[in-house]
This record gives structure tokens, sequence and C-alpha cells, in this order.
């Protein structure tokens, strides 16, 4: 019986996997800082708010998912590089919830910018 040939993996630009892992890194980030927000949230309504967040993680999580698999399928390996999430001390639903909103507007911001440098740089 003749062994399956693999199909060679494609060339790929240097360049892209820096870019990748960067998203990727980014989006695990946004895993750890929408849970850790949802697990120190305090206070009446809390709820709603911390579904949203679970969402939120859910969200990220999907996407580093994606990257990961890609960079694979190209040979790249992601590494689990993690921001840190800075403690503020403040954890009711008033104090959590307005940073919360400002930290997905800035994750949405700075995901949108390095999928654009991403693919910047797969079309060279």
């Amino acid at each position: 019986m003749p062994k399956p040939t693999r199909r060679p993996r494609p060339a790929v630009d240097p360049r892209i996997g820096p870019a990748l892992q960067d998203l990727h890194s980014h989006e695990l980030s946004g895993v750890v800082r929408y849970l850790h927000y949802a697990h120190m949230i305090m206070g009446a309504n809390r709820i709603p708010i911390v579904a949203w967040l679970k969402d939120q993680a859910n969200e990220a999580m999907d996407h580093a998912w994606k990257i990961g698999e890609k960079m694979t399928a190209l040979g790249l390996h992601p590494e689990m590089r993690v921001s840190p999430v800075p403690e503020t001390g403040k954890h009711s639903v008033l104090e959590v919830e307005v940073p919360a909103k400002e930290a997905t507007r800035t994750h949405d911001n700075i995901r949108g910018g390095l999928y654009y440098a991403a693919t910047k740089e797969h079309e060279c």
C-alpha cells in the first residue's frame, strides 16, 4: 500500500508570522481581561454585566482559536503570550462597567489595527 503523500505547506512571508502572533496574543489578553472583570464585579445588576463580559471573553477566545489554527496551518507556532491585567481595586458595578466598556472599545480598535497590519504584510 503506497504511503499517502503530504502536500507541501505554502511558503509564508516571514512578516506574516509576527503579525499573526500579535493578533493571537491580543485576543488571548482580551479573554483574560474580560474574565477578570467578570469575576471581580460586585453589586446590584451584576448578572447581566457578567453575562456580557463572558460573551466578550468567548468572542475573544473564538478569535484566538481561529488565528492559532491559521498559524499552525501555515507551519507557525502560536505562543501563549498574555498581557497583564492592571488591578484597580475597584469592583462595584459602576466602577467596573464603564472601564470594561472602554476596554472593549480599545480592544476592538487595536484588533482592527492588527488585522489591517497583518493583511498589509500579507499583500507584500
